[in-house]
């Protein structure tokens, strides 16, 4: 018997014989396939929110020349990008094409599964994933230094820290002087009178 579990995919996928006599024959096997095509291990947001998306732009690519490692060439093109977003303070457009690039991340391997397109090179997309990943947290730390909030107090603290720094320092020396007063013998004044007399 053949073993269901597919390495590439870190899954069990059955394997299935469908007749595609009929439009709706094809159609049910195309609805099958899809799912059969999803990688096993996901993080939340490539379980839950990604599959439609990526189901969607799979389906319109089918009928295309469109190659996966297209698509990959694309993703990571965009990913560049939104590191250069981030690096000139553009965070808003930078986050939102971060968020295109994860959705995008999965049709180029679901697109190669479905029509049998897998190659070694497919398999890099993996390395350049993590390189515009790694990028971002970077290009993200650089903007925000240059383009984020002021790493010091506002102007209206600093003003208002030096006037009171200011008044202490002027209140200073007359309570030095009650100190020193505070501090001296109580005998001074009594041999002072002694040795006038």
């Amino acid at each position: 018997s053949l073993d269901p579990y597919v390495q590439t995919s870190r899954r069990a996928v059955p394997v299935r014989l469908m007749p595609l006599k009929t439009l709706a024959n094809v159609a049910a096997a195309e609805a099958t396939l899809l799912p059969d095509a999803q990688k096993g291990v996901l993080d939340w947001p490539a379980r839950f929110l990604h599959p439609p998306v990526e189901n969607r732009l799979v389906r319109l690519l089918w009928p295309t020349r469109v190659t996966p490692n297209q698509i990959s060439v694309a993703t990571f093109v965009l990913g560049l990008a939104a590191a250069v977003l981030f690096v000139v303070g553009q965070f808003g457009w930078g986050l939102a094409v971060a968020l295109v690039c994860g959705a995008l991340d999965g049709v180029d391997g679901k697109l190669a599964r479905t029509k049998l397109m897998v190659t070694p090179i497919g398999e890099w997309e993996h390395v350049s994933d993590k390189i515009v990943e790694y990028l971002w947290y970077l290009c993200l730390a650089v903007g925000l230094v240059r383009h984020g909030a002021p790493m010091r107090p506002p102007s209206a603290l600093r003003t208002k820290s030096g006037s009171s720094s200011a008044t202490s320092a002027a209140k200073s020396p007359s309570r030095d002087a009650d100190i020193e007063t505070s501090t001296k013998s109580p005998w001074a004044g009594r041999e002072a009178s002694g040795t006038g007399a």
